[in-house]
């Protein structure tokens, strides 16, 4: 899970860049001018393989798998081709959030008293779930420095109209 589900996401990524100029990718800026529809979708996907259900359903089954496969491979994706293109504050939101998400679900899943994945040993779990909050730590900080290296859409503007 640790491996595997970032591995994803950073495959689609990759892929993504390598295919930026496609067809998705444009009726995507159409759809997508401001990053609100792939803020939106990226949040629903990282909460819904947060859920142990679904790591279940994704380990125990063919469809899961691919479900799990196809999602990820595809924000993956779509990350490359909005990510750049986002203002700092809807980056920001979507890195806070996704760090929240992830430091929230790796304390109940570390500190919980029970197996809450049939596929995953206690030691597993509870290894995962420090993790995941090591994760969203390090997801945080990472958006702090860029949002520190980048000046806000909104001070931009009020710059360019001649206000303070």
């Amino acid at each position: 899970m640790l491996v595997l589900l970032p591995g994803l996401v950073a495959t689609g990524y990759l892929l993504g860049r390598r295919v930026a100029g496609s067809h998705g990718s444009r009726v995507l800026a159409v759809c997508d001018a401001h990053g609100l529809l792939t803020l939106t979708v990226a949040t629903a996907l990282a909460a819904f393989w947060m859920v142990p259900a679904a790591l279940d359903w994704a380990a125990l089954t063919s469809l899961g798998s691919a479900a799990r496969h196809l999602s990820l491979l595809s924000l993956g994706a779509v990350l490359a081709w909005r990510l750049h293109r986002m203002a700092i504050e809807t980056l920001l939101f979507l890195a806070g959030n996704t760090a929240w998400m992830l430091i929230t679900a790796g304390m109940l899943i570390a500190s919980s008293e029970s197996r809450l994945c049939v596929s995953y040993l206690w030691e597993e779990q509870a290894l995962a779930g420090w993790s995941l909050a090591v994760g969203g730590v390090a997801l945080g900080a990472l958006a702090i420095l860029r949002a520190l290296d980048q000046p806000m859409q909104a001070g931009k503007a009020a710059r360019a109209a001649g206000h303070r």
